[in-house]
């Protein structure tokens, strides 16, 4: 009985430990290009031209990595990421520090996300590539 107590509250211990950006972060790593965007003020979904399907790579580093269409890299910043929210931030080459946030969802193999400029938004759909 007494084991059994020790191994409950140890296995509690641990539970309360997890970080639950964890589990949100082991989805997202990976390298995921753009396929098609959907915007109202464009009249809806429209395919994204090859020179436009740039490659954002989330690394377990904490540390997102764009591309462009020929694997060229373009920026590099860091992210925290929840249930809902990416939040991306970094310094310019001015020393200045930025932050950005946008919701996102992530369905099977496809990641949108939502960027949102209030009157206007438009939503991104990338796909895993690995």
């Amino acid at each position: 009985m007494k084991n059994l107590k020790l191994f409950i509250l140890l296995c509690s211990i641990y539970a309360l430990g997890c970080d639950k950006e964890d589990i949100y972060s082991d989805r997202i790593i990976g390298r995921w290009q753009l396929v098609k965007v959907y915007s109202l003020m464009n009249g809806g979904f429209y395919s994204v031209k090859s020179e436009q399907k740039r490659i954002d790579e989330y690394k377990k580093n904490n540390e997102c990595i764009r591309f462009d269409y020929m694997s060229n890299e373009i920026s590099r910043c860091n992210y925290i990421i929840n249930d809902t929210k990416i939040i991306i931030f970094g310094n310019n080459l001015n020393g200045q520090e930025w932050k950005y946030s946008y919701d996102y969802w992530i369905n099977n193999d496809t990641l949108k996300i939502h960027y949102d400029g209030g009157f206007e938004f438009y939503d991104e759909f990338l796909i895993k590539i690995r």
